[in-house]
């Protein structure tokens, strides 16, 4: 084993030396291929003589001026192309500004939209710029806001204060939307600096900045958007929150909306909730949203889904919508539905609406239903229509229904009279445009 391990090593040493050799004689010593064809004589034959003692070759100084001062063909070479590069560049920059302006400007809507879509994942100084010129140039009216919607929105991420500002210079409607976008995407980042920037400019506690704040807000804090929207006073702006607010809640899912909905602090939002939710609920399934509106306890907040699913239903069905109102226990829940009912069902035949209401006696439950059929028929009967006012219980209610009905009688007969004096042959059908139907009892 010993002898092995000594060969090996004396063949190793041998082949080391021969390419340093190699290296120090040029072509005097055979190439790594003729090494290869007679590396088996070289393992079986002694080592060739070698007269001398081999020297180091001398270490190669690497040229520090050349490297670092390159020759003047060189250096120009590389300016020109360099400013060839440069040049190139400059081109397709402005080729491609060019480009983008054209297309913010097209009449295209698609093609403008989608220009507008590259500001908004691109918004430089320079595209944004382009972007606020081309929505000058674009013509007046509502089919531009969906461009002023990108341009703000792209703007805001770089400047939202510098937007809004520029938006303050825009007209009354233009800034209500241009606001609301950069308020939207501000305060998916910075919530408390969109809020301070709402609140110092604007003088009150019914903020109309707040709407887009809390839209943009709800996408990372859905429960600091709620309680946002619960501390503004009671208006149309925060109903345009609270609308916002439901649609986001709705796209979690039915059950989340439902339970978001009953957390509501507020009696008035949580009425407006709820019969939104009703609505979307029957717009899927009538039976469910009829089961959920009816096992509520009585009160505004069932009233309000009793009125929603009623008015769906009836849209559909008058008749299995009366049937369904028919088995609510009396009580103002039973009342909004029925006047529901009344309004889609009297369009369709007054005369079924009207037996179907002469199941219930007069009261003051009755009042409403009786005061829609009366509104929704009095253009096509008014005499009977007037006999139906009359049976309202209300006193106040009865005198005002009861001359708004004379008030079409009146106008009828005069038209009427007008079309006789007209007519050659003094000859008229007066003012009846209907067949009459019950009357109550």
């Amino acid at each position: 084993m010993t002898n092995k391990i000594l060969i090996a090593s004396i063949w190793a040493a041998s082949v080391a030396l021969a390419y340093w050799l190699g290296l120090e004689g040029g072509s005097e010593f055979p190439t790594s291929n003729e090494m290869a064809k007679g590396s088996g004589e070289i393992a079986r034959g002694p080592l060739p003589n070698v007269k001398g003692t081999p020297k180091s070759p001398p270490p190669i100084e690497p040229d520090v001026d050349a490297i670092n001062s390159p020759n003047e063909e060189v250096s120009n070479a590389l300016a020109s192309s360099r400013e060839m590069i440069e040049e190139r560049s400059e081109v397709d920059s402005e080729s491609k500004q060019q480009s983008l302006l054209k297309r913010l400007r097209s009449g295209n809507p698609v093609e403008r939209l989608a220009a507008f879509t590259e500001v908004l994942n691109d918004p430089t100084s320079t595209n944004l710029s382009s972007a606020i010129d081309a929505y000058k140039a674009l013509p007046e009216g509502h089919t531009r806001f969906s461009e002023l919607r990108l341009l703000t929105y792209a703007w805001s991420q770089v400047d939202p204060a510098g937007a809004l500002e520029w938006v303050g210079s825009l007209s009354r409607f233009e800034k209500h939307i241009g606001s609301g976008s950069v308020l939207d995407a501000w305060s998916r980042n910075d919530p408390n600096a969109a809020i301070e920037w709402a609140k110092n400019n604007y003088e009150g506690d019914d903020n109309p900045y707040f709407a887009g704040i809390i839209s943009g807000m709800a996408e990372k804090d859905f429960d600091g958007a709620t309680q946002l929207m619960e501390s503004m006073p009671y208006g149309r702006n925060r109903g345009r929150a609270a609308s916002m607010m439901l649609e986001k809640a709705w796209n979690q899912g039915e059950d989340a909306a439902v339970n978001w909905a009953n957390d509501l602090e507020s009696d008035s939002l949580k009425e407006f909730a709820v019969g939104r939710l009703a609505e979307k609920i029957a717009r899927k399934d009538l039976d469910r949203a009829a089961g959920w509106a009816g096992q509520m306890e009585e009160g505004e907040i069932k009233r309000r889904a009793v009125e929603s699913v009623a008015d769906h239903w009836a849209e559909k069905d008058p008749v299995a919508a009366a049937e369904w109102v028919d088995g609510l226990p009396e009580g103002a829940s039973r009342s909004e539905g029925m006047q529901e009912v009344v309004r889609e069902w009297a369009r369709k035949d007054p005369t079924a609406t009207a037996e179907w209401l002469n199941k219930y006696p007069a009261s003051a439950g009755m009042d409403k239903p009786v005061e829609a059929f009366v509104r929704t028929v009095a253009q096509k009967d008014p005499q009977n229509a007037l006999t139906w006012a009359e049976s309202i219980s209300d006193e106040k209610r009865r005198d005002e229904v009861v001359k708004d009905v004379n008030r079409v009688i009146e106008r009828q007969q005069a038209a009427a009279a007008a079309g006789e004096e007209s007519r050659p042959d003094n000859r008229g059908r007066g003012g009846r445009g209907g067949p009459p139907f019950g009357s109550p009892r």
